[in-house]
């Protein structure tokens, strides 16, 4: 039962992020770290950002520019 509320915490903070950057008109790029040709960008992902939380590893979504960890809260500061 864990799992599933993992997955759908993620889906749901997923879901927010993509609106809220589609509503502001900011371009980006969603990257599936799931997939198993996505392995390097999902190596950078829990490199390069920071765990929330009680978690021990960073969960997705996670958003960079470029090479710069922005977090997720960043969305949360822009007006």
């Amino acid at each position: 039962m864990l799992c599933v509320c993992t997955f759908i915490q993620i889906k749901r903070k997923q879901d927010f992020v993509t609106s809220v950057l589609t509503n502001r008109k900011i371009s980006f790029e969603e990257v599936d770290i799931s997939d198993p040709l996505c392995a390097s960008e999902k190596d950078f992902m829990r490199e390069h950002s920071q765990p929330s939380g009680s978690d021990p590893a960073p969960l997705p979504p996670q958003i960079f520019n470029d090479t710069v960890y922005c977090g997720v809260t960043c969305l949360l500061a822009v007006p």
